[in-house]
């Protein structure tokens, strides 16, 4: 197919050595039933085929348009220069092993085109591991004061999901110093500037998990890098971290290595009294992100209390109950989501665990 001259969207995507699942990725951008976009990649000076497989999806469609950088910059350097070549309104991410939904465009220039106050939206996506999914129905809310909250206890942004205004991406770029948390930086940058971001509450990527991602090799990194991140990100929004908050929301609430219920409900209970004076965030956002926070401990608790005892010395009955009732009518809405996003990627069925509960599905 021949070259879009103004494509309103602009995937882009960086590999390093990528062949064993670049080509799966590629045909889920050349099947979207979107087609006024333009793929720039970055061949991050890969050794394996992958420039001989890019070079025959380029050959065969030139929207997909195909740069080799001259040394091994690594993701975030490689992002920029591909920020470099975008011509579209609308960057979308893209990671070489992960796999679009056909209609992932379709729904996402949508959603922005809907929602212009908007500058970043995710999405939600299924975990694609050795040719299955397991869909656990994601009941976290989607909206902008929700998603907000929770950069307060962790990154609620898969980076390879996102669609972001070209111009405000852009405006900030990927900071190279962050070499395996580049995206967090970057969400929480856009933050502090006022910028405003969305999750669209639908399942529009197979993010693959396998070993050899950055996620599953530098954890050590990535602490010392997000200690950094959080760091400037409450100094600016709530209050001045000291050592042991620190090390709290890196062991204790983001990496969950070091779970305790009391020591989170007393450092709740700060980020409420700080907020009441600041007015950043969405008290009850703040809340529901409490929630996730104690519900995540409930297989993992260092001080033996129950988390969802430790619910009830910071949120009311009626709170709980209302809530609990919104979960369950949400758990009944999240799994008719997915079994239609699993139709739409072309996934069967292989089993399912209770009426609504977990559905694992794979490649027929």
């Amino acid at each position: 197919m021949a070259i879009t001259e103004n494509p309103l969207v602009s995937v882009l995507l960086c590999v390093f050595n990528g062949e064993r699942y670049l080509e799966e990725a590629l045909d889920s951008i050349a099947g979207q039933t979107y087609s006024h976009w333009e793929c720039i990649i970055i061949d991050d000076c890969s050794t394996d085929k992958t420039s001989e497989i890019l070079a025959k999806y380029a050959q065969k469609d030139q929207r997909f348009r195909v740069f080799r950088n001259e040394k091994n910059l690594r993701l975030p350097s490689s992002l920029n220069r591909g920020l470099n070549f975008v011509k579209g309104e609308y960057v979308l991410r893209m990671d070489a092993d992960d796999i679009s939904r056909p209609d992932r465009m379709e729904k996402q220039v949508a959603f922005m085109q809907q929602h212009p106050e908007i500058a970043v939206a995710g999405s939600k996506v299924f975990l694609w591991r050795e040719g299955e999914t397991v869909a656990g129905l994601d009941l976290r809310r989607t909206d902008m004061r929700s998603v907000q909250s929770r950069f307060i206890f962790f990154n609620p942004i898969v980076h390879p999901s996102i669609i972001a205004r070209t111009q405000l991406i852009k405006s900030i770029g990927y900071d190279p110093a962050f070499t395996c948390t580049e995206d967090l930086n970057l969400w929480v940058q856009m933050l502090c500037k006022g910028m405003k971001i969305a999750i669209l509450d639908d399942y529009l990527l197979l993010y693959r998990i396998h070993a050899n991602q950055i996620t599953a090799t530098s954890l050590q990194k990535q602490k010392v890098e997000y200690r950094r991140i959080i760091q400037n990100f409450y100094q600016k929004t709530l209050f001045a971290l000291d050592d042991e908050e620190l090390d709290f929301l890196t062991n204790g609430i983001y990496f969950r290595e070091k779970p305790h219920s009391g020591r989170f409900c007393c450092f709740y209970r700060k980020i409420l009294r700080s907020n009441r004076k600041k007015h950043i965030f969405s008290p009850e956002a703040i809340a529901f992100g409490a929630l996730e926070v104690l519900l995540a401990y409930r297989h993992n608790n260092a001080d033996g209390i129950h988390p969802l005892a430790a619910l009830f010395t910071i949120f009311s009955p009626m709170w709980i109950a209302r809530e609990f009732a919104y979960r369950k009518r949400e758990t009944v809405r999240q799994a008719q989501i997915c079994q239609q996003a699993a139709e739409k990627f072309g996934l069967e069925l292989k089993r399912r665990e209770g009426k609504y509960g977990y559905a694992v599905y794979q490649k027929p």
